[in-house]
């Protein structure tokens, strides 16, 4: 006779209050805990602690080989860029890293972070990003794109013009893959595959142009992005208004 297997125990919640308290060890086995990994990821308990968590803490968390307290690093340091510290150019150095982690949620967490950085400090947040995009690094150039193109951030007009030249960055590492894309390719590719909706939506009498240019090109891997993004509604709809 089989048996139902026993239903795992949640951790009971913990106060933003409780969390900071807590020393170090402790403090890793709480995250650990109530990560949710590996499926989906507590965004709750991610947000609270990267937004409470001394700075140097989260410093410590993001060299974490536990993925989400990695990823409450990640967040937590990106984050705090660009804000009233002096710990600018060590904390870029720490993103640089953080943003071509092998992990995929590590690097989506730092994107997270930045967005939720740019809130408040727009500008060191757009100059971190248009570096990457001029990195020529693929994993690079995707945390970059996946960071601006947002459609908060894309509310700021400067924000809208790094949108634009992440994007077109990207393609053009795209459109030279000869022969089938390995696996940051698709990568890259998948993300693209959205982010030019979402900038066309931002901005688009400024977009639509270089949209119309990407309509044009030769590469197969442009092509199936620029049918992708028409499959999203918002943009289909868009196009058929303007013909």
């Amino acid at each position: 006779m089989s048996r139902t297997p026993a239903r795992r125990q949640e951790p009971a919640p913990i106060s933003r209050d409780a969390l900071v308290a807590l020393e170090p060890d402790d403090l890793d086995e709480a995250l650990y805990k109530r990560s949710g990994l590996p499926g989906r990821a507590n965004v709750a308990v991610l947000d609270m602690a990267s937004e409470a968590l001394p700075l140097d803490e989260l410093r410590r968390l993001s060299g974490s080989r536990e993925e989400f307290l990695a990823m409450v690093g990640a967040t937590g340091v990106a984050r705090a860029f660009g804000g009233p510290h002096d710990l600018a150019e060590e904390l870029a150095k720490d993103l640089d890293k953080l943003a071509v982690d092998p992990r995929w949620r590590v690097r989506d967490a730092v994107a997270r972070g930045l967005q939720k950085g740019a809130d408040e400090h727009v500008e060191p947040v757009l100059g971190l990003v248009e570096g990457w995009s001029d990195s020529g690094d693929i994993v690079l150039v995707r945390t970059a794109v996946e960071t601006v193109c947002e459609p908060r951030v894309l509310e700021n007009a400067a924000a809208r013009q790094v949108a634009v030249h992440a994007c077109e960055r990207a393609m053009a590492l795209l459109a030279q893959v000869d022969g089938p894309l390995g696996a940051e390719e698709r990568s890259l590719a998948a993300t693209m595959s959205y982010a030019w909706s979402i900038i066309v939506l931002a901005d688009p009498d400024e977009v639509l142009p270089l949209w119309h240019a990407l309509e044009q090109d030769p590469s197969p891997v442009v092509q199936r992005i620029v049918s992708d993004n028409v499959t999203k509604t918002p943009l289909g709809r868009l196009l058929d208004e303007r013909g």
